[in-house]
C-alpha cells in the first residue's frame, strides 16, 4: 500500500530542496527521522540545509496519513508496522515562479525571480524476505536463467586487434619524428 504526502508551493528553489530529498530517497523512515532531527527541537539534524524542516514536516504528515488510514472503520483489520515503512519515492518538482522587480537607476527595474517547488513523498511498507519469496516463485526462476544468458553473452564477445596507423594522420607523423 502506498501512502502519499505533498508539500506544494514551498518557498525554496527546487535545486536546494533536491539536496535533502536525494539523501532520504529509498531509506527507512526511522533512519530519516534521526538524520533530519526527530521533532526539530530535541535532536540536532545531521543535515544542515534550509529544506530540512520542510521535508521533516512532510514526512511526519505522511506517517500521520498511514495512521489515519489504519484507523478508518473499513480498514480496522489491516496492520501496518511503522518500523517497516520506507520512502519509496521522493521527488521535487518546479512550482510557479514569483516575479518581483527591484528599482534601478534612471527609472529602470531589474527582475527578481523567486522560485517555489512541490515536494512529494510516497511511503510503502517493506515486506519481509519470506513474503516476497512466496508471492513470486516464478520470477526468481526467470532471474536465474536471465543471469545465465547474460554470462553466456559476455563469453561470446569477440576481441578485435587494435588498428594500425595508416600514416594519413599528420599528428601521428609528428609523433613519430620526436
Amino acid at each position: 500500500m502506498l501512502f502519499k504526502a505533498t508539500l506544494r508551493h514551498a518557498r525554496i528553489s527546487p535545486r536546494k530542496a533536491r539536496l535533502v530529498v536525494d539523501r532520504v530517497r529509498g531509506r527507512s523512515v526511522n533512519e530519516v527521522l534521526v538524520e533530519l532531527g526527530m521533532d526539530g527541537k530535541t535532536a540536532e539534524p545531521m543535515i544542515f540545509k534550509r529544506a530540512v524542516p520542510m521535508v521533516r514536516k512532510l514526512l511526519h504528515s505522511a506517517i500521520a496519513n498511514v495512521r489515519h488510514y489504519v484507523e478508518k472503520p473499513e480498514n480496522r483489520g489491516m496492520e501496518i508496522d511503522e518500523d517497516h515503512l520506507y520512502i519509496q519515492e521522493a521527488r521535487v518538482d518546479e512550482g510557479p515562479r514569483l516575479k518581483r522587480f527591484r528599482p534601478r537607476s534612471r527609472g529602470m527595474a531589474s527582475p527578481i525571480i523567486k522560485c517555489t517547488c512541490h515536494i512529494h513523498l510516497v511511503l510503502e511498507e517493506r515486506k519481509s524476505a519470506e513474503e516476497q519469496v512466496d508471492k513470486h516463485p516464478d520470477k526468481q526462476a526467470g532471474a536465474a536463467t536471465t543471469t545465465a544468458k547474460a554470462a553466456g553473452s559476455v563469453a561470446s564477445v569477440k576481441k578485435t586487434a587494435p588498428r594500425k596507423d595508416s600514416g594519413k594522420n599528420p599528428a601521428s607523423k609528428r609523433a613519430g619524428k620526436e
